[in-house]
């Protein structure tokens, strides 16, 4: 089991008994306006004990619970590139619209991403951030990450051509 303390939450291996948390702050059109396509909308119980049996398939988990005041409050997490990107992960994350604001992701994020350094063959991180988002980008940019482009209309959400900014961190010492 993962568990790392990030001052002001905690990220930890997800658990079945975060189900029905995880599902209460996921299943919100203000989170899925802010993430990719494929996170379901409505997000149901149902999507949540799915994804936390398939992190918990593996012996070191891409996706780790953000546990605040004792409830998992959102997820954040890498997925592995393939190919010539095979030591690049995409990198994200997403908390319930409750806790915004409260600096959690800003805590999150850094242990994320060292625990990601440190335990992975991963040496650059990118996160893509929809042009609307100016609070992810806030939290990327304070967290070292740097804006490497912006995709002009390089996404379709809500059936809107947008803006993606591009952001990448790279590993200590390269």
């Amino acid at each position: 089991m993962v568990k790392l303390n990030a001052g002001v939450c905690i990220l930890r291996t997800l658990e079945p008994a975060d189900a029905a948390s995880m599902a209460l702050h996921a299943n919100d059109i203000r989170i899925w306006n802010n993430v990719r396509d494929y996170f379901p909308q409505p997000y149901t119980l149902d999507d949540a004990v799915a994804f936390i049996e398939q992190e918990s398939a593996k012996t070191h988990p891409n996706n780790l619970g953000i546990i605040y005041e004792g409830q998992c409050i959102g997820v954040i997490g890498f997925y592995p590139m393939q190919d010539v990107y095979r030591l690049t992960a995409d990198f994200g994350y997403w908390i319930g619209a409750d806790f915004w604001g409260k600096g959690i992701v800003s805590a999150a994020v850094p242990a994320m991403r060292d625990y990601i350094f440190s335990t992975f063959d991963t040496v650059r991180l990118q996160s893509s951030v929809f042009a609307f988002n100016k609070a992810s980008m806030r939290v990327l940019e304070k967290c070292g990450f740097t804006l490497d482009c912006v995709a002009r209309y390089g996404v379709v959400k809500n059936g809107q051509l947008v803006d993606e900014y591009r952001y990448s961190c790279l590993r200590p010492g390269l």
